[in-house]
């Protein structure tokens, strides 16, 4: 049965009735949406990375110095070794001596401050400096209280023990219990992670000081 073409016409403007599509200001608003998740999306994931980097990076520091506490306790070696810090944004590794070696290797005592007015330069082992887009916000040692306002701080590891030997100010502090590195982005300040050293020579990160 042939179809005329006034019904073919009929049953077109019935089809285009059913389906307007999009009107001007409906797809100016859908253009909108769209512009607002994309925009939330790459903000949350700008963000995203910078706390990824910055915990990569307080780990990275807190391995450096569990090498640096293993190299110190090897059996092998009669030297220890230390992390400086003086708010120059370079973390130095040195090698600290026996005062005397003429007593027994047993009973080795190390000199474990950093003194670099003293200090000999053969003794520096290594310098790290901490990448542009990230800052150590602020170094604190716990005494009695925190102390965070020093010109530098140092924490030593000689043989046997793992123990931690902390110094403020270029003076060895028998009494400290843990040394905070914080660390944080340079565009958001506010954004930060610790690397902490316990005096038993726990090495750890976290998002917040001890007691």
């Amino acid at each position: 049965m042939k179809i005329s073409t006034h019904s073919k016409l009929r049953n077109l403007k019935k089809i285009s009735n059913a389906s307007p599509g999009f009107s001007l200001i409906e797809l100016v608003i859908s253009i909108s949406i769209i512009s607002i998740i994309t925009t939330v999306i790459i903000f949350n994931q700008n963000d995203f990375n910078k706390t990824v980097k910055l915990q990569n990076l307080a780990h990275e520091i807190a391995t450096l110095i569990r090498d640096v506490q293993v190299q110190a306790v090897d059996a092998s070696t009669d030297t220890g070794r230390g992390i400086f810090y003086d708010n120059s944004g370079v973390l130095t590794i040195y090698e600290t001596q026996p005062v005397d070696t003429s007593v027994n290797r047993s009973a080795y005592v190390y000199e474990h401050s950093f003194s670099d007015d003293e200090f000999d330069s053969s003794l520096i082992l290594d310098q790290i400096t901490i990448p542009g887009n990230f800052v150590i916000k602020e170094v604190c040692l716990k005494n009695v209280n925190p102390l965070c306002s020093g010109e530098d701080y140092s924490v030593a590891f000689a043989r046997p023990e793992l123990q931690a030997h902390f110094s403020y100010n270029r003076t060895e502090i028998d009494s400290a219990k843990w040394l905070s590195i914080e660390i944080a982005s340079t565009s958001d300040l506010s954004q930060s992670r610790f690397v902490i050293i316990n005096q038993s020579g726990l090495i750890y990160t976290s998002n917040e000081l001890p007691e």
